[in-house]
């Protein structure tokens, strides 16, 4: 037995065909040319053609270079370093309001 929710039924295959036979055809008579563009960046004329047609895109991802990554990676080390001697030093200074004996210059 296979999974059913991993096939599609005969109605979806139906509607798929409906919706994709005409492009099908277009592109077997018309021949057009792919639209070719840097990796990574839009085709031209793709943002002015989703607001022509009302669709909203969201912006790129950003894309780091290794450099890049390292120096951000290296930044966010710091700053949770930083929250974690800020969150010790907190706890430290909790612990002696509550136990007056735990200050070293304590001498018995």
């Amino acid at each position: 037995m296979h999974d059913q929710a991993l096939s599609v039924s005969a109605a979806e295959l139906v509607e798929a065909w409906r919706v994709f036979t005409p492009v099908l055809h277009h592109i077997d008579d018309e021949r057009p040319q792919p639209v070719l563009h840097p990796f990574g960046e839009l085709p031209e004329g793709y943002v002015a053609w989703t607001e022509s047609h009302g669709v909203d895109i969201a912006p790129p991802a950003r894309h780091w270079g290794a450099a890049e990554a390292e120096a951000h990676a290296a930044k966010e080390e710091a700053a949770a370093a930083a929250l974690a001697s800020a969150v010790e030093k907190a706890e430290l200074a909790e612990l002696r309001k509550r136990d007056p004996f735990s200050d070293a210059s304590f001498v018995f």
